[in-house]
C-alpha cells in the first residue's frame, strides 16, 4: 500500500507539472492562480527513484549519475523543488536541511527561497534565490 500511495504521488507530481500548462496553453487561457502558502520545514533530499521503492540514496558516485531528480521530504511529506539545480541537490543529498519557499498545495511543488545546512546544531544558509540571482546579474559570459 505504501508504495502505491508513493507510485500515485509521483504520477500526480508529473502529470501537474506538465499537462496543466500545456491544457492553458493549448486553450490560449490564462492558467488560474495556483493555491500557494509559505514554508519553512526541515527534512531531507533523496532520489525520486530511491523514494518510490522507499529507500534512501546510496551516496556513491555511480548511483547519483542514474538518478536525476530529486525530491526533499520531511517525516509526514514529499516536494518537487524547481528552481534548485541538480548538482547544488546532490551536495545536501540525505544531510539534514531545511527549505524556506512557496509551495503550491496541488501539486507539492517548491519555488525555493532559501535552502540552509544544519551544521553542529544551527542552521546556515547554502543556497538563497536572492543570492543566486544576484550571482547571474554579476556573471561575466
Amino acid at each position: 500500500m505504501k508504495d502505491l500511495k508513493r507510485t500515485i504521488f509521483l504520477l500526480a507530481v508529473m502529470i501537474s507539472l506538465v499537462s496543466v500548462n500545456m491544457v492553458w496553453a493549448q486553450a490560449g487561457a490564462k492558467a488560474p492562480k495556483p493555491d500557494v502558502k509559505e514554508i519553512a520545514v526541515e527534512g531531507i533530499i533523496n532520489g525520486i527513484n530511491c523514494y518510490a521503492v522507499g529507500k534512501t540514496c546510496p551516496l556513491n558516485a555511480y548511483h547519483l549519475d542514474i538518478d536525476d531528480t530529486y525530491v526533499f521530504m520531511t517525516d509526514t511529506d514529499v516536494y518537487h523543488i524547481t528552481n534548485l539545480d541538480k548538482n547544488i541537490m546532490t551536495m545536501f543529498l540525505m544531510k539534514p536541511v531545511r527549505v524556506t519557499g512557496k509551495v503550491e498545495k496541488v501539486s507539492g511543488s517548491i519555488l525555493l527561497a532559501k535552502l540552509e545546512e544544519n551544521k553542529d546544531g544551527s542552521w546556515e544558509t547554502v543556497w538563497s534565490q536572492a543570492g543566486a540571482r544576484k550571482e547571474a546579474v554579476h556573471h561575466t559570459w
